[in-house]
């Protein structure tokens, strides 16, 4: 998204610390970005927003909605069509088979 970025992180022991691996990507893409493209500009805000996913079963519908993003905000007509999809979990062809699940609401957005 030419905004903000969607990640969906999962913590690898009970111990994991979010806001630090934040803090830390954060850190790192900044330096980055700062030395090729906006060397004058900040390139994240100083906060986020999270949410905690206590069910697994949520999970999908969380994916669904980022990756559904650039089609909905109108960046694409078609998700096939947006290079910035990626997963070390997922394969493309199966990030783009859940987004395209359109009968499972998004829990979190319900009244």
């Amino acid at each position: 998204m030419p905004d903000h970025a969607h990640v969906l992180l999962t913590g690898l022991s009970e111990t994991a610390h979010i806001p630090t691996v934040i803090s830390k990507w954060k850190q790192l893409t900044g330096y980055h970005g700062r030395a090729k493209a906006r060397p004058h500009n900040r390139l994240w805000q100083g906060n986020y927003m999270d949410r905690v996913l206590r069910a697994k079963d949520h999970m999908l519908q969380y994916v669904r909605y980022i990756v559904s993003d650039p089609v909905r905000s109108s960046i694409v007509e078609r998700l096939e069509d947006y290079q910035w999809i990626g997963s070390e979990r997922w394969s493309r062809e199966d990030l783009i088979e859940i987004a395209a699940i359109s009968d499972a609401p998004y829990w979190w957005l319900e009244s």
